[in-house]
Formats: C-alpha cells, structure tokens, sequence
C-alpha cells in the first residue's frame, strides 16, 4: 500500500487556560478539518509548480532564440542575463572560459556587480575557488554562508567576492562534447540565496549556451 503524501500540518493555537485538556471531540473535530481541507491545498500547490515550470520552460526557450540570434554573443548577453534574472535573481551573471593550460579561467562575458581582479577578460588562477572544484567534479557547486570568513575559509580564491558585497553563488560547468570549456556563474548579494532547484536550471541554461560560446571562441 502506498503510504499518503503529507502535504502540510494544522496547527490550532489558544491562550486560554483550558487548552491542555481539551476533549477527544475537539482533536477528532481538527482531524476531520485538515482531512477536508488537504485536497485543496494539494491542488494549489500542483498548480503552483505547474505554472512555475511553464515559466521555466519559457523562459529556457527565450534563452535558446536570444543566443541563437547573433553571431557575436556579446551583442545579446543584456538580454540573456535578463531572462536569467528572471529565473535566478542574482547581482552578478558570468561565463568564463578556461585557457589553454587549464590553471586560469578568463571571463568571455560579465553583467552586473564589479569584482576587483575579476573584469571582463581578466586571467584569474582558479586554486582556492569553486572554479576549481567544478573542474575536478564536473558537478555543479553552491555556495553561501551568513558569515563571510566562513564562506572565504571554504574558497580563499574568492575573497575578493566577499570583499565586493557578494555572499553566494552557483558555479556550474560549461561542455563542449565531453570537454569542460569554461564555467557559468551566478552571484547573489544575498546569504545562502541559491536553492538545489535554481543550481538544476542553471545546469539547463551552461548546456543551453555552450555550444554558442564554444564556436563564439
């Protein structure tokens, strides 16, 4: 047999004396309400993920036409990053390309808050960032932590980051056939900002702008 999915719990609360000995009829009463209400509730909450996944898949769609629109990516990235934005609200969206020797990562393109050492077409070594881990995993990394010492003490090559007011991030990999090529970023101001959901659409979105940049390169 199946067992039921829980949904969600009613809660009743009092400030009156007599709480503590309520009467089975009061609890059986509660029992059959929340057994009456489960159903609605469930369906909103379908319907709720139902509307989120079309947005989604709209949105991954937007994506999809806006890069395939240009030659040169860099002429589209402002709308790129704002349908991405709508998907994952971050304060800083880039792509950046591994070089040649595989020790430093160069930003190919950057929206939003500046990094010092980290520019649009700087070489950053990747030891001691997430960069890093992605490579020797070829897995998806977040990150974020409410204290910035414990998030640098995890990655001491994004120091500057902290320094620059950013508290979380999504680092996921770029692939060309079965070479990773470089890394998507994502970055929030904001202290653990970034959910497993929103690492799994920007997974969607690398392999949905690999291609492009590989031949953009």
């Amino acid at each position: 047999m199946e067992r039921e999915l829980e949904v969600a719990a009613l809660a009743l609360h009092s400030d009156g004396p007599d709480w503590p000995s309520l009467s089975p009829g009061t609890l059986e009463l509660a029992e059959l309400i929340a057994a009456q209400i489960a159903g609605a509730i469930a369906n909103a909450q379908l319907h709720l993920q139902i509307q989120r996944e079309a947005v989604e898949r709209a949105a991954l769609a937007e994506i999809g036409r806006i890069i395939d629109s240009s030659i040169d990516i860099q002429d589209v990235y402002q709308q790129f990053t704002e349908v991405v934005n709508r998907l994952i609200p971050s304060d800083r969206i880039a792509v950046a390309l591994l070089n040649t020797q595989k020790h430093a990562v160069i930003n190919a393109y950057v929206w939003g808050t500046e990094i010092q050492g980290f520019g649009l077409g700087g070489a950053t070594p990747i030891i001691g960032t997430a960069v890093d881990d992605v490579l020797k995993t070829r897995t998806g990394v977040i990150a974020g932590a409410e204290s910035p010492q414990e998030f640098i003490d995890r990655f001491p090559g994004q120091a500057a980051s902290i320094a620059a007011g950013l508290r979380s991030m999504i680092v996921v990999p770029m692939a060309a056939g079965d070479k990773i090529i470089g890394t998507f970023l994502l970055r929030s101001k904001k202290p653990n900002a970034y959910k497993s959901r929103d690492m799994e659409l920007a997974e969607r979105i690398a392999a949905q702008i690999s291609g492009a940049v590989a031949n953009a390169q």
